[in-house]
């Protein structure tokens, strides 16, 4: 307290109080010297504390930096997957302009995910060979999306597509119907197959948890039984 009624009597002395009470600028500085001169070690301290500051402030950009670097290389590495996969795709089910541009946004959905690319292929290959094309080709990649974002694998969404697809083939009064009309079909059907494969998950946790419930309580009935002899 003393130290600082000195120093303010010293800068008051010098003019640099301003009025009403506040110090100037230069004033400030000289305060600021006159700290470092008295506690060196403290001030140490606080330019240590300074640089660890700084210092986390700098990683942390970096792994910010680092981190939309990746992102830009994965979307670009899906982006040329996507591109690959379609051209293939355009070319193997000889699609015209319009049917690729169809099917583009469910292929870049696709690769998004993860998807296998001859999982894809495949699946076109035969539905086009079913004549599954227009409305009833996008909805067939669609399909593909549709299942694996419910749970599905790659495998388990390609049988369900492909199933449609024969089934189609099976009942030769539907092979007269438009795409529009296949591509509704095909939808009802994959959606009924996963119905079934959503019941059946719940079906198994049900059983499974019965399961466990009944074990709890025999090994909570053996622990009672074996109490109850030791109290005797």
């Amino acid at each position: 307290m003393a130290n600082a009624l000195k120093r303010w009597a010293r800068l008051t002395a010098l003019g640099l109080v301003l009025g009403g009470g506040a110090v100037s600028a230069e004033g400030q500085d000289r305060i600021r010297d006159q700290d470092r001169t008295q506690d060196p070690d403290r001030t140490l301290d606080q330019d240590r504390t300074k640089d660890q500051d700084r210092t986390k402030d700098q990683d942390r950009t970096l792994d910010r930096t680092k981190d939309q670097d990746r992102t830009r290389d994965v979307t670009a590495d899906q982006d040329r997957l996507r591109q690959h996969l379609r051209d293939q795709i355009r070319d193997e089910a000889k699609l015209d302009a319009a049917q690729v541009k169809a099917v583009d946004p469910e292929l870049a959905a696709y690769v998004k995910r993860g998807g296998d690319p001859n999982a894809m292929r495949s699946t076109v290959q035969e539905a086009t060979r079913a004549g599954c094309k227009g409305p009833c080709l996008a909805e067939a990649i669609r399909a593909m999306n549709t299942a694996m974002n419910r749970g599905a694998s790659g495998g388990e969404a390609r049988e369900m597509v492909r199933a449609g697809i024969q089934e189609q083939q099976q009942d030769r009064a539907r092979l007269g119907q438009g795409d529009e009309a296949r591509a509704a079909r095909l939808r009802e059907h994959v959606e009924t197959r996963l119905a079934n494969r959503d019941q059946d998950v719940r079906t198994r946790d049900r059983d499974r948890d019965r399961d466990r419930d009944h074990r709890n309580e025999l090994g909570g009935a053996g622990k009672a039984g074996g109490a109850g002899k030791a109290g005797r």
